[in-house]
């Protein structure tokens, strides 16, 4: 299997890896190509090289439309990294931006492939409607899971504060694989299982 994955901060993974206004990348892709290698570039140059149709998976982590300036606080040196989430044109722009670079991901994607596009309140009904439904179609929409985060303190005094992300899990065709898997469950949750 072929991954291909697209995010906008640090994480752990194998895979595409993009942050701040240039995104960096993992590709593992075909070993003819590139394995585990890591691409420093505008993950829209990088798809439009690549072969259509020779990945099976992407897992797309793009910036949320916060509006925000965001800092992080980088390894054992205190070395501080930012990035801006902040869009002149409004959402527009955004979803102009974002529905380019998932076009080329479509492309990519082999016929049985899937993509899983993360997001929050910010713009996951545009997301969905003017792009994923518009490019996959409304009926590749295999599932959407709503990912609550497991504290906000800071809306205790707000009762309405949003405390999700959601992932969107589209298909390009009919035929796509999900694989479930139990790694155990928390005592007293086994009801729901």
């Amino acid at each position: 299997m072929y991954l291909l994955m697209s995010v906008f901060q640090i994480v752990a993974a194998p895979a595409f890896l993009f942050g701040s206004d240039f995104f960096t990348t993992f590709v593992s892709l075909k070993q003819s190509i590139m394995v585990n290698r890591l691409i420093l570039g505008d993950n829209l140059e990088i798809l439009k090289t690549m072969e259509s149709e020779t990945v099976d998976l992407i897992y797309l982590d793009p910036p949320f439309f916060s509006n925000r300036n965001y800092e992080v606080i980088w390894g054992d040196a205190g070395e501080v990294r930012s990035f801006q989430d902040r869009w002149a044109g409004g959402i527009d722009h955004y979803i102009a931006w974002l529905k380019e670079r998932v076009i080329e991901m479509h492309r990519v994607l082999k016929p049985a492939g899937s993509i899983f596009l993360h997001c929050d309140w910010h713009a996951d009904a545009y997301i969905r409607v003017e792009i994923l439904d518009r490019i996959f179609g409304m009926n590749r929409l295999i599932n959407q899971f709503v990912w609550k985060r497991s504290s906000n303190r800071s809306s205790i005094s707000k009762a309405a504060r949003k405390n999700y992300d959601t992932v969107f899990f589209y298909s390009k065709s009919g035929q796509y694989t999900f694989n479930l898997h139990f790694y155990g469950v928390i005592q007293g949750l086994e009801k729901f299982v």
